[in-house]
């Protein structure tokens, strides 16, 4: 399914027309409807309005399922600690960070599945 066809799918789900993300996404009806056709491509302004009026990612938009680095399960862990104060965000990252090195160090690293696509398995980012 390419990202006209995912456009469309998650808008009707969302159950609004296009006419309403248009208008909210502040994209003319045509370009909206174009877009669902795959006749026009989005801009990144568009992407982003889109995403924010059907409260999807870019991700879910543009990538495949399974395409996207970061999973949907991922993703919404990230929008809730966005939503921390400074202290409490930094308290996370050093926890990630932590865990993500004890899982890096700990023994029989042959078994475990390969690191995201662009991070070299032992590698620090």
């Amino acid at each position: 399914m390419g990202c006209a066809e995912r456009l469309e799918q998650i808008r009707r789900e969302s159950g609004l027309s296009q006419a309403e993300v248009a208008e909210a996404a502040s994209v003319h009806l045509v370009q909206m409807s174009g877009y669902e056709t795959g006749r026009a491509l989005t801009s990144v302004e568009a992407v982003k309005g889109l995403a924010i009026e059907l409260s999807v990612s870019t991700d879910d938009l543009i990538f495949e399922p399974g395409e996207s680095i970061v999973s949907r399960d991922g993703q919404l862990l990230f929008v809730a600690v966005q939503s921390l104060d400074k202290k409490r965000r930094d308290a996370v990252k050093a926890l990630i960070e932590a865990a993500v090195l004890a899982y890096e160090e700990a023994p029989c690293k042959e078994s475990r599945p390969s690191p995201p696509p662009g991070r070299p398995r032992g590698k620090k980012g």
